[in-house]
């Protein structure tokens, strides 16, 4: 327990220390536990003490030595002892004080630890709302307020994002063959900006009026982005995922 860590000696010097100190110490927890006999007992611990707690420290400080020696001569096998443990299943989220508790759904606590791992767990806020793998080891996370392309088959603690979209981009989306998606996403604020004022190019240009001066009529085209899904009923079901939380979607 607690306890016993925050009395385990450190140290050769911190066992004697532990040891003396036990001199006063057991005596009188044995004599208030137990009265005489345990007066006894706690006298019989205290004498055992000197020579246990002095043997206790000098051994954890060998294997704390050892430790580091063994981390500087070798940085990646603190690394590779961290990953060869697994998890049995993903750990149980909560959402705050006030929120119900839940039934435990692995895949919403996966989606959930996926989260956290990502940029530091700053998209927690955002809520988790489905998640499903893609091609080439990488998953598409579908949060409140964003779609995104992870990578998360890399050995390391935390997710890489390889894509984002907010939600307010995607315009419309397309099942294609083999669980293919194709998003018609708005283009961003800053390309949107860099071409507003019609130069002519892919993203805009100006129409002029018959007898009327240049009316600055922009044309945007839009942004398509294809996604591989690991099959068609990944996609599916993404699909209808997102179309339910943003209804305004245009899918087909």
């Amino acid at each position: 327990n607690w306890r016993g860590q925050a009395l385990r000696p450190r140290g050769v010097v911190d066992g004697f220390g532990l040891a003396v100190l036990g001199l006063v110490t057991e005596p009188l927890r044995g004599l208030r536990a137990r009265g005489s006999s345990g007066l006894l007992r706690g006298i019989a611990a205290a004498v055992l003490g000197l020579g246990l707690k002095p043997l206790v420290g000098m051994l954890t400080a060998a294997g704390q030595l050892v430790g580091a020696v063994a981390a500087a001569l070798d940085p990646l096998s603190a690394q590779e002892t961290k990953l060869r443990m697994k998890r049995v299943r993903p750990p149980r989220f909560f959402r705050g004080c006030g929120s119900p508790l839940l039934r435990y759904r692995e895949e919403e606590n996966r989606g959930e630890e996926l989260i956290s791992r990502l940029r530091r767990g700053r998209h927690l806020w955002e809520f988790y709302v489905h998640h499903c793998k893609a091609s080439e080891g990488m998953t598409l996370l579908l949060t409140g307020r964003r779609l995104m392309l992870l990578h998360t088959s890399r050995k390391n603690s935390f997710a890489l994002v390889e894509w984002e979209v907010m939600l307010h981009r995607i315009l419309r989306f397309d099942i294609m063959e083999g669980g293919s998606l194709e998003f018609v996403l708005l283009p961003t604020a800053a390309a949107f900006s860099r071409f507003s004022s019609g130069m002519a190019g892919p993203w805009g240009r100006r129409e002029r009026s018959r007898g009327h001066r240049d009316e600055g009529r922009l044309g945007v085209v839009a942004v398509l982005r294809s996604i591989q899904c690991e099959d068609a009923e990944a996609a599916s079901l993404l699909v209808e995922v997102l179309t339910r939380l943003v209804p305004s979607l245009d899918s087909s």
